[in-house]
């Protein structure tokens, strides 16, 4: 009976410490760019237990010592790494081109198959529209897309932008494509009117009030088969925006980005500036500027005010180097139950 009772002992030993676990840590990169990917599973194989990678690539994990994790992340190839004890991993994801064009999101938040679909199709990931940054991610669009058309306003910082996908359908309408965002619709009906020579208006379209940090994906849906789910409103396309979401982490991750940009004008309007105004002689009054050669004489104003007529940048003296900087920074944390991601972006822009 003592021999039993001590083999019943030892075998229970061994489970023991065959069930130990440890904190697993490590790091998941782009084999081809070395770049941290963002999002990535990582599951302890044969069980139900997980987490994603943050911003950074990092991720951390109670596991057996013995163990093997299955990391699999979109576009990529899924890969099983054994712990072997190592409790600091270093992990390389190899893209999958077949994966990258796998999924989109249609009509109504649907995903499908985009080899599924019958109508044409693009998507755009969020990354790409913070390469080049715009104050107005619309301008984010133009020569990243296929017949879409983006017109900007020349209101400064800040205005709006026009977009129409594969031409002009009405000679009344707007031609603005319909904008989900996250499965709610807005209308693209911003007045942009000009009624008088120094005088307007210009207000600030959807696209323009959306931060490109937020964005997760963007998809364009072009034809009438595409947009027939929402209706007439959609006669001129979709434009559907999927922004971010909290995932299922341990601990707070923070996202911190700055982008900084200086702009000028690319070039100036020559302007007649030799001679002043009237014809062959001065007068204070005449519209046409070809009067004698400007040479910094004693001539009297429309006021009758004398000073020193002198050739001037007129032009130049209106412009200056516009300046933008944005700064953003966003938190996200999640477990089984309940995922939460906010953030917060700060846009200074001066025109030139």
């Amino acid at each position: 009976m003592k021999k039993i009772c001590l083999l019943l002992s030892m075998v229970t030993m061994g489970l023991v410490v065959w069930a130990q676990t440890t904190v697993v840590t490590g790091r998941v990169t782009n084999a081809a760019t070395k770049a941290p990917i963002e999002g990535v599973s990582v599951v302890v194989k044969g069980t139900n237990s997980g987490t994603t990678t943050s911003a950074d690539g990092t991720f951390s994990i109670d596991a057996p010592s013995n163990g093997v994790l299955s990391v699999s992340g979109i576009g990529f190839l899924s890969q099983d790494v054994s712990i072997s004890g190592n409790n600091s991993l270093e992990i390389a994801l190899t893209e999958s081109a077949g994966q990258l064009e796998g999924v989109v999101v249609t009509a109504l938040g649907q995903s499908r198959q985009k080899k599924s679909l019958g109508y044409a199709t693009q998507q755009i990931g969020g990354a790409d529209l913070q390469v080049g940054r715009e104050n107005n991610v619309a301008n984010s669009l133009v020569g990243r897309t296929a017949g879409v058309v983006v017109n900007r306003n020349s209101s400064g910082p800040g205005s709006s932008t026009r977009i129409s996908l594969r031409g002009e359908r009405s000679l009344q309408g707007s031609n603005q494509p319909l904008i989900v965002i996250d499965g709610i619709p807005t209308l693209d009906n911003v007045p942009r009117s000009n009624t008088g020579e120094f005088n307007g208006s210009d207000g600030v379209d959807p696209l323009g009030n959306l931060n490109p940090d937020d964005i997760e994906s963007m998809n364009i849906l072009r034809g009438p088969n595409a947009a027939a789910l929402y209706g007439a409103r959609a006669n001129n396309g979709v434009i559907i925006i999927t922004t971010k979401k909290g995932r299922r982490q341990k601990g707070i991750g923070v996202t911190y980005t700055n982008n900084t940009s200086w702009e000028s004008a690319l070039y100036q309007v020559d302007m007649q500036d030799q001679y002043a105004q009237g014809v062959n002689t001065y007068s204070a009054t005449d519209e046409n500027s070809w009067g004698p050669k400007i040479t910094g004489q004693s001539v009297a104003n429309w006021r009758g005010q004398n000073y020193n007529a002198a050739a001037e940048d007129h032009v130049g003296n209106l412009l200056q180097t516009g300046l933008s900087t944005n700064n953003n920074i966003s938190f996200s944390a999640g477990n089984e139950k309940t995922q939460i991601r906010v953030g917060y972006n700060n846009l200074y822009a001066t025109g030139i």
